[in-house]
């Protein structure tokens, strides 16, 4: 069966779900529940909060954020494509030698619509510097090494940090690409296959071998 587990007082959390109970503002309720006290125009935005909790990780993240302000745009992209440009699409398809290709124009003019508004929101600033130093907290990373025959380079959180800041200009000698790692399973989730492990594993060494 489900086996639930106590996330704070009013919320039960499971694999792959999550239930949470708010109230409404002006409710009443005693102080130590005044966090999930909610007014109604801002029940989308703590929607969202708790979904990210339920879906935590940082591309994850991006994508939980991107959805929101989708979401939130949903009347202006609407607007801006409204059936006034249904005349224009068919005369478009009309001339085309190959009418099915103004189908691909039409989802090429929306995914650009979508990418100004995610772009404009910065979205991908979820999965930022901050948002990294907070999962690998959650992680308890401690840092990894990298071995290259008798040579070993250790790295700690901060200098992992640096890195994911600034790159790395290696100074240290050591062949990077053929390094063997030491500690550095922290980083990969548990119940991943090998493939996936192995996939972070060569993303990171490549990160790690960049130059200027």
């Amino acid at each position: 069966g489900i086996r639930f587990e106590q996330d704070g007082d009013l919320a039960l959390g499971w694999p792959g779900g999550r239930i949470v109970v708010l109230a409404k503002q002006g409710t009443g309720v005693p102080d130590h529940y005044r966090a999930n006290e909610v007014p109604f125009e801002d029940l989308a935005e703590r929607l969202t909060v708790e979904f990210t909790t339920l879906t935590a990780g940082l591309v994850s993240n991006v994508v939980v954020e991107a959805l929101a302000r989708v979401r939130n745009n949903a009347s202006r992209i609407l607007r801006n494509f409204s059936d006034g440009l249904d005349a224009p699409y068919l005369s478009h398809r009309f001339m085309l030698a190959e009418p099915t290709n103004a189908e691909a124009f039409l989802t090429a003019l929306v995914a650009e619509e979508l990418l100004g508004i995610l772009e404009g929101a910065d979205v991908g600033s979820k999965a930022g510097i901050a948002a990294i130093q907070a999962w690998l907290a959650a992680k308890k990373f401690t840092g990894f090494s990298l071995r290259d025959g008798e040579k070993k380079l250790e790295f700690s959180v901060e200098h992992v940090l640096s890195v994911l800041r600034h790159r790395l200009k290696n100074q240290t000698g050591i062949d990077i690409s053929k390094s063997k790692l030491d500690g550095i399973g922290e980083l990969v989730v548990d119940d991943l296959d090998g493939h996936a492990e192995l996939a972070q594993l060569q993303a990171l060494v490549s990160l790690l071998a960049q130059r200027e």
